[in-house]
């Protein structure tokens, strides 16, 4: 996949959120500690997503766990072009021939979901290695909207979906290109370490 047209990649996965979390601080001075009280069991949120340099669907939020039907139904709402946000210089090319890679969980691969990706980009797919995050730039992005909400401190679910909508919307296009950019970068790296985790 060296040289590969990343450009026109779709790179999609899924996240849980966890209501209340708050910045993590790696070092403390032992006389001056922050406190804080941890909920044992936090609300969580799912959300599913996908990103590319020039293209991004809209967030999908679900709190069960994530089947077959229910991956199809997310497929069916977020891959219609007609959803699709493309950034301001998406080329034309791109529009028209884009492609959508997504990880080999079970519920991904199965024959409803494989149908239902046919259905939706036909032979615009890629296979993508299994427990392979350091390759997928959308981990890059969770990240990003990881920080938003642990500066955010949500208290509610509303505002915790208010604040990941947000961040999401605000996502700066230059920061998704410097992601997708570094695609054959890591492709090397993985081949140097024979295949082992990547810095990424």
């Amino acid at each position: 996949m060296k040289g590969y047209e990343w450009n026109r990649v779709l790179f999609s996965d899924e996240k849980t959120f966890y209501l209340g979390a708050s910045p993590e601080y790696a070092w403390q001075d032992p006389e001056n500690r922050i406190e804080e009280e941890i909920t044992s069991y936090p609300e969580k949120l799912n959300v599913w997503g996908a990103i590319g340099k020039y293209m991004k669907t809209k967030l999908y939020y679900f709190n069960e766990n994530l089947k077959t039907d229910l991956y199809t139904k997310i497929l069916n709402h977020c891959l219609d072009e007609k959803r699709l946000t493309f950034s301001p210089t998406c080329p034309k090319k791109v529009r028209e021939n884009w492609c959508f890679l997504q990880d080999n969980a079970r519920y991904h691969t199965s024959a409803k979901s494989m149908k239902k990706i046919e259905e939706m980009v036909g032979d615009h797919y890629i296979e993508h290695p299994a427990k392979s995050p350091d390759l997928n730039p959308m981990e890059d992005m969770w990240s990003y909207l990881d920080r938003k909400v642990k500066q955010a401190r949500c208290k509610t679910m509303k505002s915790l979906k208010r604040t990941l909508t947000q961040a999401w919307s605000n996502l700066d296009w230059k920061y998704v290109a410097k992601s997708v950019n570094s695609m054959d970068r890591r492709l090397q790296q993985c081949i140097d370490v024979g295949g082992r985790r990547l810095k990424y």
